[in-house]
């Protein structure tokens, strides 16, 4: 490469662009007729060999005379990195001079990542591989028993093929055998101790058993071997979650959405990380990141829920119906969201409709006391009373103690004209009540209008 190319070449470094994200871009390329480079990279405090790197690939691609389009993948020489161009724009701002603009991606880094996509790329597939990459083709129809013996094959001619025993490790892990695909991974680190993804599987192994802090130490190793590498962040954000970290856990999902390529649609990940962000008591960035797994999945039926709780908690009914209607509609056997559509529609004052929701909730989950209470109230109130008194009784009879219960009871009694029954329910209730408590003090007024 030469020096003088490579001078004539500026690379500007954006360290703050984003939380721990550095843009590094290109000033010069149109001198040579080539689109400027630019990638975002993380951490940011390695930006200045980021720009090293991104030096090197101008200067490659002016000194051998390449023409590059978006798609086309370039090995940095001595780098020991593959790197992808994966989108090309116009640029009529300052910061190019009008020059377009040519985006970077890293894919890879180590040896054998490297050489296997130069090999894809030249059509030069290796025995092994393409024993691989029929195993791969039938493991992703489902067709495990076929694609084990392929694995197979491909080991016997390759012994030491690590993206080979990386899919067995998968295929081990989908059916349960935690133990040996953990075995694979770690054979996969012995033979090429650089490769992040094998961390990566080892954290979701580990994560599999139970052994929580191992997980995020392997995540951890994974991205501290590729720090542009996504899914580790994603992953250590669920295994935060699970320890009970739940700020670590809200900035993994952030680095692991700010690094995912573009273009990625991951409604789960801001689900979860608007749930959360929930548990913090910040709503309103919750409320965000719901809105961003609709606009990734408008059919994320929990998401759709989520979303109803925070405006029904707001008063804002009507919009909290529509959203827990669309849920529904999204997963009809979503016990949750048509529950959460019983109480929307009941406080609409559409007594019938919300019956109809809870009586849909009990065929889902029988055994739900909240759901069988609402329905059981919303009977007394449209003066169904036989009903509303068989609930009830039920209720009670499970769980003699709760004084509401017994309240809902004594109501469904008068309805029935059953005074006798009603009054004594109404002094259960006064037992079991502090004294003072509104509903002992309703209780009373109740057994008044009954004598």
């Amino acid at each position: 490469m030469s020096a003088q190319v490579a001078e004539q070449i500026t690379v500007h470094a954006v360290a703050d662009f984003a939380p721990n994200t550095a843009w590094v871009h290109t000033h010069g390329m149109a001198k040579f007729g080539r689109p400027d480079l630019e990638w975002y990279w993380s951490p940011a405090e390695t930006c200045p060999e980021a720009g090293a790197l991104l030096n090197r690939i101008a200067a490659e691609l002016i000194e051998r005379d390449l023409s590059v389009a978006v798609g086309d993948t370039f090995e940095i020489p001595g780098a020991r990195m593959l790197v992808q161009f994966h989108e090309r724009y116009s640029n009529d701002a300052d910061d190019f001079e009008g020059n377009p603009v040519l985006r970077v991606q890293k894919l890879t880094t180590g040896g054998p990542g490297v050489r296997l996509f130069r090999e894809l790329l030249d059509g030069k597939v290796s025995p092994s591989d393409a024993h691989n990459r029929h195993a791969l083709h039938l493991h992703l129809e489902g067709r495990f028993v076929e694609a084990w013996a392929e694995y197979e094959k491909a080991l016997q001619l390759e012994p030491d093929n690590v993206y080979v025993l990386t899919n067995m490790g998968y295929l081990l892990l989908q059916h349960g055998s935690a133990d040996e695909a953990i075995a694979c991974f770690k054979r996969v680190v012995r033979l090429d101790p650089t490769y992040a993804l094998p961390h990566n599987n080892l954290g979701n192994a580990r994560l599999r058993r139970g052994e929580v802090e191992e997980a995020i130490a392997e995540y951890a190793e994974a991205i501290r071997l590729d720090p542009g590498y996504a899914m580790p962040h994603r992953n250590l954000a669920l295994a935060h979650h699970m320890s009970g970290h739940v700020e670590q856990a809200i900035e993994e999902y952030r680095h692991y959405l700010r690094l995912a390529p573009e273009g990625t649609k991951d409604a789960d990940a801001h689900f979860n990380m608007g749930v959360l962000l929930e548990e913090l008591g910040n709503v309103g960035e919750a409320i965000g990141e719901y809105e961003s797994a609709l606009a990734d999945d408008p059919r994320h039926a929990k998401a759709l829920n989520n979303l109803g709780l925070t405006r029904f908690s707001r008063g804002e009914v009507e919009e909290a119906a529509e959203l827990y209607l669309r849920a529904v509609e999204a997963d009809e056997g979503f016990a949750l969201a048509r529950y959460n559509l019983g109480l929307a529609l009941a406080a609409r004052g559409e007594h019938r409709a919300a019956v109809q929701e809870f009586e849909r909730v009990l065929a889902l989950a029988p055994d739900s006391v909240q759901a069988a209470s609402n329905l059981g109230v919303l009977y007394t109130t449209l003066g169904r009373y036989d009903e509303a008194v068989e609930i009830f009784e039920r209720l009670v009879a499970a769980e003699p103690s709760q004084p509401t219960l017994r309240f809902n009871l004594a109501l469904a009694y008068q309805g029935k004209g059953m005074s006798e029954k009603a009054e004594a329910e109404l002094r259960e209730v006064i037992e079991l009540e502090p004294p003072g408590s509104a509903r002992a003090e309703r209780a009373r007024r109740e057994m008044a209008s009954v004598s």
